[in-house]
């Protein structure tokens, strides 16, 4: 008997997640979105992003912070026992915030300029901040692993955020 109920249990969390999934959406489709906007796909080293996030609210959105990062993730492929998994590292996180705290109202559509620096491809003598030695120094020697880089632009909100990411490639010198 307990055997027939299995089934039935698993088939229920499936529905029950995919339906959370959507909900989910639907609720972040309600409430607005961002849209990320900048010139160039692919960039070097020590360049730096230049772009627009455009932000449109259906309803009222209280927003702890308003940003884009530049995100850089190592990709590790291992093979056991004869299947192949995936692992993601976040390795770099860059972030610049575009706009204050505060409550955006329904109806707002606004654009928000930002620049976010790349780190160099050669890592200085110091820069004087121990972290980002420590990442540049990373980035420096990783030089033959897959690196993924995304920008992302988040309104991190009361409820559900609004984010937006966009894959770009940052070519070495």
């Amino acid at each position: 008997m307990n055997h027939q109920i299995i089934p039935y249990i698993i088939v229920g969390a499936v529905v029950a997640g995919l339906l959370m999934t959507v909900v989910y959406y639907i609720l972040r489709w309600m409430k607005g979105n961002v849209r990320l906007e900048f010139e160039n796909r692919a960039y070097r080293p020590g360049e730096t992003i230049h772009g627009v996030v455009h932000l449109k609210c259906r309803k009222p959105v209280e927003a702890n912070r308003f940003f884009v990062a530049l995100i850089c993730q190592k990709i590790v492929r291992e093979h056991r026992g004869g299947k192949t998994h995936t692992h993601r590292h976040e390795i770099l996180r860059q972030e610049v915030d575009v706009a204050p705290p505060g409550r955006f109202a329904a109806g707002t559509q606004q654009m928000f300029e930002f620049a976010l620096p790349i780190p160099g491809s050669q890592t200085p003598v110091s820069t004087g901040n121990q972290s980002l030695d420590t990442i540049l120094q990373t980035v420096a020697s990783l030089g033959a692993q897959r690196l993924e880089w995304k920008l992302e632009a988040r309104v991190d909100a009361r409820g559900v955020d609004l984010a937006s990411r966009r894959r770009i490639s940052i070519n070495p010198i």
